[in-house]
């Protein structure tokens, strides 16, 4: 079968296959009405006329997910779910089962009996 691009500035010689256009479930024969060619040369002019607008737009939608983050890691409780969905990530081991270890261990490491409550620097230096 064969379909024309409805896009008066195409260069493509019509009527073209259905390859020749996206897919759009929305449409009566579930392509779009604009080929590949002419929806790739339109998005391209965009991105290169645009470019600061979409970086403003990534700027803006980066600093949304940091204050959403900063608003939610203030509450006491979402700090808990964190550390344990942190945990079971990494090492398979729940909040209790690490606070468990951690008493077991007289809250220090295992392997250079620094206290866990030092900074990072120091517990990342034993895990090599």
């Amino acid at each position: 079968m064969a379909k024309s691009c409805l896009n008066k500035d195409c260069k493509q010689i019509n009527p073209q296959s259905f390859n020749h256009f996206y897919e759009h479930k929305n449409t009566k024969d579930g392509h779009f009405s604009e080929c590949i060619f002419r929806t790739r040369e339109r998005q391209k002019k965009y991105r290169n006329t645009s470019e600061a607008k979409i970086k403003e737009k990534a700027r803006k939608r980066t600093q949304k997910y940091k204050d959403r983050e900063k608003k939610y890691s203030n509450y006491p409780e979402n700090n808990a779910k964190k550390k344990n969905r942190t945990l079971l990530r990494k090492y398979c081991i729940s909040l209790e089962q690490y606070s468990d270890i951690l008493i077991f261990q007289s809250h220090k490491c295992a392997i250079c009996k620094i206290d866990e409550i030092n900074s990072r620097k120091e517990r990342i230096s034993c895990r090599s």
